[in-house]
């Protein structure tokens, strides 16, 4: 019995000293407090399923007054704003496949008769299109219900470029970076930390080499390593779970080093500005969380609120995965994706600058 109390007594007075060092470390209580609110508060904007905003782009070849009807009825459904007012079938079928708009409605010249609207959703956002789908299916059943006894109108629903409606095509092809974001954060954000930790830092500063050239090589594995997975994780998307793959390799190779540059900037500003690797993990887990949540490919963009969109379109995420969606799925080249790979080459820069110039201050 003595020496169970000797035993429970020596784990208490342990326990009581890790709990003081935890609590009296400002490090730690950043560590434990900051990142849990930080992540509470992302993810209460950012997980959302109810789409804010659902651009839409419609053609009318039967302009008679039920088609008018069914449009007004859209019209009013919250969040549905019109993009563009086409004139051709084609037109309304290009809005969605440039992705100015989730959803395209054409009414044949034979609505009146069939009753029938074919909606055209954007496959690459599978998610989101199935949401602004069921509003569609929601206004028109209440159309139904107003017009009892007169004919339903009913929905021919085209998903593009994921006909089937196959979740699949669009997760797994979305997770070829979200997967690969989170080694490459972790690995670059480690490279100048761990050397601290480990005493090698010192030695490296020796070396003749400059602070650019010093960047350079630690950047460029983790961005090798991205590439490795990237097209790995690909290749498994296309061969094992027969996802067609309608772009360029070399288009998505490109999309893949410019995703990769952009990402080891962040890593490595975070890996200068920490001084453990504890640290370093820490801060990178923070960032890659957040960044995986606000790409769209788990919640829509458009769900989020106007001005947490605006932190969105800052995460690389973001643009490659709509990028790497348009190329495998749709097989847009490089040059069609340019509208997000200059933002995605905006972000590279600034988050490689921004590695460099704090890079070099530590040296000096």
């Amino acid at each position: 019995m003595k020496a169970l109390l000797r035993t429970l007594s020596m784990i208490f007075a342990i326990l009581k000293k890790e709990l003081i060092v935890i609590v009296m470390d400002p490090g730690s209580r950043r560590v434990l407090v900051v990142p849990i609110i930080v992540q509470c508060i992302i993810f209460g904007y950012g997980a959302n399923f109810q789409l804010e905003q659902v651009p839409y782009a419609a053609f009318s070849a039967s302009d008679d007054a039920l088609s008018r009807q069914v449009l007004e009825e859209v019209a009013n459904t919250p969040g549905f704003v019109r993009t563009r007012d086409c004139l051709s079938l084609e037109c309304a079928a290009q809005s969605v496949e440039s992705g100015e708009a989730l959803i395209g409605i054409y009414f044949a010249p034979d609505f009146k008769r069939t009753r029938e609207v074919l909606v055209m959703a954007d496959g690459r956002q599978n998610p989101s299109a199935n949401t602004a789908l069921s509003y569609v299916q929601a206004a028109i059943t209440k159309l139904n219900v107003a017009r009892s006894g007169q004919g339903a109108v009913s929905l021919d629903v085209r998903q593009a470029f994921n006909e089937n409606n196959i979740t699949r095509f669009t997760v797994l092809t979305g997770m070829v970076l979200a997967l690969t974001v989170v080694q490459v954060v972790m690995l670059s954000s480690l490279e100048v930390s761990r050397e601290r930790e480990e005493g090698s830092f010192d030695m490296m500063l020796m070396t003749p080499a400059s602070s650019a050239e010093m960047l350079i090589g630690k950047a460029l594995p983790p961005v090798i390593v991205a590439v490795f997975q990237s097209l790995t994780l690909a290749a498994i998307c296309n061969f094992y779970f027969d996802i067609p793959f309608r772009g360029s390799v070399w288009d998505l190779l490109a999309v893949i080093l410019l995703f990769g540059v952009a990402c080891v900037g962040i890593g490595l500003a975070v890996s200068v500005l920490s001084k453990t690797s504890l640290k370093s993990i820490i801060v990178s887990f923070l960032i890659v969380m957040p960044a995986i949540l606000m790409s769209g490919l788990i919640t829509p963009v458009d769900a989020m609120p106007q001005w947490f969109r605006y932190v969105a379109y800052c995460d690389p995420l973001y643009y490659g995965i709509e990028a790497v969606w348009r190329v495998y799925l749709q097989g847009e080249t490089f040059v069609q994706n340019l509208t997000l790979l200059l933002p995605l080459f905006g972000i590279a820069a600034v988050t490689l600058g921004a590695a460099g110039i704090l890079f070099r201050k530590n040296l000096d």
